[in-house]
Formats: C-alpha cells, sequence, structure tokens
C-alpha cells in the first residue's frame, strides 16, 4: 500500500495588532470599547492619605495621539467622565472625588456596581496632564478592595466620551489599572 500523506498544515492565526478589552459586560451600555482606538488612558495611582481613615488615587491622563490609526472613531474623543467597576460590596466607599483639585460628590451606582467621575468637560487636546481622584474609605478602603474580585489584580475602568455630541461616535475605550500598592507611586 502507498503511504499515507501527512496532513495538511494548520494555518498560523496572524497575532492581532490591538488587544480586546476584556470578556465582560462593563460598561453596560453600547459604545467604542478597543483602548487602541483611543489616545486617552489613566496613569498609575499615587497614593496619599488626605484624612484619617481616607485614601486617595490620584490618577492623571495621559495622551498619545501617534499610538491611535488615522482615522480612528475615537481618535479625538473628548474627556466627559472616567467610570470604574467595582466590588458591589464597596456601596458607601467612595468618600469623594478631585477633578484636577475640585471636589465631586461621590458617584456610586449600585448593581451593577460602578463608580462614576463625571462633567469633566475635557477635550482631546485639554485631557493630558488632568489629575483624577478617588477618595476611598472604609468598607473599601483601598483599590485592591474596591476593584476585586472582578479583574484579578486590576482594576477596569472606561474614559468616555460626550454622549451629547453629533455626528462623533460615542466611544468607551476600556483599560485596566495594577491594584497591587507596589506597583505604583506614593506620594
Amino acid at each position: 500500500p502507498p503511504p499515507e500523506s501527512p496532513p495538511p498544515p494548520t494555518p498560523i492565526k496572524p497575532r492581532p495588532t490591538f488587544f480586546p478589552p476584556p470578556p465582560t459586560p462593563f460598561p453596560y451600555c453600547q459604545c467604542e470599547r478597543n483602548p487602541n482606538l483611543s489616545p486617552l488612558k489613566l496613569s498609575e495611582p499615587l497614593i496619599s492619605y488626605p484624612a484619617p481613615g481616607l485614601t486617595a488615587y490620584c490618577f492623571t491622563v495621559l495622551s498619545n495621539f501617534s499610538s491611535v490609526p488615522p482615522g480612528a472613531p475615537c481618535a479625538t474623543m473628548d474627556m466627559y467622565k472616567v467610570e470604574f467597576e467595582v466590588n458591589d460590596f464597596c456601596r458607601g466607599s467612595h468618600a469623594y472625588s478631585l477633578v484636577d483639585g475640585v471636589r465631586k460628590a461621590p458617584f456610586f451606582q449600585p448593581s451593577p456596581s460602578v463608580i462614576k467621575v463625571t462633567n469633566i468637560n475635557k477635550t482631546a487636546f485639554t485631557a493630558a496632564g488632568t489629575t483624577i481622584c478617588l477618595v476611598l474609605q472604609r468598607p473599601c478602603p483601598t483599590l485592591s478592595q474596591l476593584c476585586e474580585p472582578y479583574a484579578g489584580g486590576k482594576c477596569l475602568y472606561g474614559i468616555f466620551s460626550d454622549p451629547g455630541e453629533t455626528g462623533t461616535p460615542k466611544c468607551c475605550p476600556l483599560n485596566q489599572i495594577m491594584t497591587d500598592p507596589a506597583a505604583f507611586g506614593r506620594k
């Protein structure tokens, strides 16, 4: 009998040029979630202690226009708000937020649990350098407690464009931040 021919080679799939958002329904709306289509993201936080029992996690908005493909739907998105997916147990932990030093009331949305920092109102060109702080208290005074068990050592967040814009896609690029204090700075 003739020898069997070898099986055809298995095609190799090309690696994606972007990393898709994690498999989660967050941010619970229809919007462009791909972080590689927007120049905006948050830095790792700096930690401070503004008063006894309070811990502030302060993020700086970063932008990198050169990393976004030309013509991407969110390439020039504005920055209306930031949302963090959080542990349902942590209701009451968001004491307040700060945007560029201006205090904002806490906004904790239950079931599904999300902390929102709204009315940031920056353009794609003025957002860089904006400071956004989450000030936390018990029962979840740390970023790790606030975001676990959802993201496996990371905190999932979305940056949102203004939903009222006309002719501009509604963007909500998702990203993650490490929750381990050893991964970021203290001030």
